[in-house]
This record gives C-alpha cells, structure tokens and sequence, in this order.
C-alpha cells in the first residue's frame, strides 16, 4: 500500500514541471523509500500518466531551444543527464526543430553578437568569438560557418 503522504509529495513534485523518470528515481531515494515501494510508487506514476517520458523529452527539447537557444549537441547532452533513450530524443528533437526555426535561431544569436555588423566585415578575432559563443550555445561548427563568411 501506498504511503498517502508520500505520493501527494512525489506528485506534486512532478506536476511543478515534467520529470524524468531518472528524476524521479533520484527523488523517491532521497525520501529514504525501500526498493519494493519506489517500484510500487514508479508503477502508479507511470500507470495513472504522471511519468511519460516523450511528454518530458518534449518539454525539454523545446524549452532549451525556443527559450535558452540552446543547439542540438547541448540538448543532446542536457538530456544524457535523464538517461533517456537516444532514439527518442533524435526523433522528438527532428519533429520539434524545424530547420528553418534553426536556421533562425543561429541567425539570432550571431546578430546579438555582432550587433548591426555585417557578417563579411567582421575581424578574425570577432568570428572565432562568435563561432565560440555558438558552439557553447550547442552547435556544431558545420551549422553555422556559412553564416559568418
């Protein structure tokens, strides 16, 4: 039986935002639960459809790109973390981005850099400044050097 306690704690845990079940885990362990009532509590979540994991890996993918800017390589890694599997995150990440919304997205960030600077005008030093500040933001080298050319 299922502490009442308990499970109002861990579900209002998980509807402050969607979580993993790696979240979840880790937090039924840190409220000190024997393995038999985490995989009790973990089969309740997931029957009554508190945990779903494309629902978590799609508010992920488009949290960090439409808000952080984040590019596909960080997504990729900030998702490692949930040990989720790849296949799904390759499959939600090409539905939720389009390529024009990339494409967007990197035009955004390197004008934010350059300010009202043209691209072709720049000086070495300011594209390998751009191009680190895009690779810390999660894209590949690939995807955006056309645009600082």
């Amino acid at each position: 039986m299922i502490d009442k306690v308990i499970l109002d704690k861990i579900s209002s845990y998980i509807e402050y935002r969607y979580r993993s079940l790696h979240e979840t885990k880790l937090k039924l362990r840190q409220l000190k639960l024997s393995d038999a009532e985490q995989t009790e509590i973990i089969a309740y979540l997931l029957e009554k459809g508190f945990l779903d994991e494309d629902k978590f890996i799609t508010a992920f993918v488009r949290g960090k790109f439409f808000h952080k800017y984040w590019g596909k390589q960080k997504i990729r890694y900030g998702l490692s973390y949930h040990q989720v599997s790849q296949e799904i995150v390759e499959k939600i990440i090409s539905r939720e981005i389009s390529s024009e919304d990339y494409e967007r997205t990197i035009l955004r960030l390197i004008s934010k850099k350059i300010g009202g600077q043209n691209p072709s005008e720049l000086t070495q030093l300011k594209k390998y400044q751009v191009s680190q500040y895009l690779i810390s933001h999660g894209f590949s080298y690939e995807e955006f050097t056309k645009y600082l050319s």
